[in-house]
C-alpha cells in the first residue's frame, strides 16, 4: 500500500481487532485516523504507532453508539482535510441474554453502532472515493451474522444486516474501483465473554458452539 498523503479511518481502534488493524496498516506506511470512545487509550495507541512506524496518526474520541454519530464523525473528518482512502468499520459490542430481559436502550445502541453508524459513515465517505475511483471499505461483521443466535438475538441480527449490506454494496461498487471487504471472524464468543466471563448458558447451543470454536 502506498499511503502518500492518504489516511485510513479505523473505528473501535483503541483495543482488540481495531488495534491490530491499526498496527498492520501502520507497518505498511499507512497514515491513520483512529476512532474510539476513550481519548486516553487512543493517545496511547497513536503514540506507539508514531514512534515505531513514523506515520501520521490522528486520534478522534467519539461514542459511535450515539444517535447520528456517523454523521458527526464525517463532519469531524471533513475538518481535518485528509484524503481518506480506507474506512474500517470495526467498532462493536455484544450483549448476551433473553431479548425481553436485556435493557432496550443498550440493545438499540448495538443496532446504532453496528448498523446505523456504519451506513451513515459509509454514505458520507463514499462519494469522494467514487470520484477518485480508488479506495476501500472493510466491514467487520461476525460469524454470528450468518445464522440466528438465541440469547444474542439482536447481536446476530445486527451483524446479519451488516454482512448483507456490505456484500450488496460490494457488487454495486464494482464499476467504481472502490473495494468492499466483509470480515466475519469468530468474534461472537470473545465479545460476549468480555461482558460476562462466567456466563455459559446451556440453553443456547449455537452460542456455546461458537464459544468452543473461539
Amino acid at each position: 500500500m502506498s499511503s502518500g498523503g492518504s489516511y485510513a479511518v479505523i473505528t473501535g481502534a483503541s483495543r482488540g481487532l481495531g488495534k491490530y488493524f491499526a498496527r498492520a496498516l501502520a507497518a505498511r506506511g499507512q497514515n491513520l485516523i483512529l476512532v474510539a470512545r476513550s481519548q486516553d487509550k487512543l493517545e496511547q495507541v497513536a503514540g506507539a504507532l508514531r514512534e515505531q512506524f513514523g506515520v501520521s496518526v490522528k486520534p478522534l474520541a467519539l461514542d459511535l453508539a450515539r444517535h447520528s454519530a456517523g454523521k458527526e464523525l464525517a463532519r469531524q473528518l471533513a475538518t481535518l482535510d485528509c484524503n481518506i482512502e480506507l474506512l474500517v468499520n470495526n467498532a462493536g459490542f455484544g450483549e448476551r441474554g433473553e431479548f425481553i430481559k436485556l435493557p432496550l436502550d443498550r440493545q438499540l445502541e448495538m443496532i446504532q453502532l453496528h448498523d446505523t453508524t456504519v451506513v451513515e459513515l459509509t454514505y458520507e465517505l463514499l462519494p469522494e472515493m467514487i470520484k477518485n475511483r480508488r479506495g476501500g471499505i472493510i466491514n467487520v461483521s461476525s460469524i454470528a451474522g450468518l445464522q440466528p443466535v438465541p440469547y444474542a438475538a439482536l447481536y446476530s441480527a445486527s451483524k446479519s444486516f451488516l454482512t448483507n449490506f456490505s456484500m450488496a454494496l460490494r457488487e454495486e461498487l464494482r464499476p467504481t474501483q472502490v473495494k468492499v471487504v466483509t470480515v466475519c471472524p469468530h468474534d461472537y464468543a470473545l465479545i460476549l465473554k468480555s461482558h460476562n466471563p462466567k456466563s455459559n448458558d446451556k440453553r443456547c447451543p449455537v452460542a456455546n458452539r461458537l464459544m468452543k470454536k473461539s
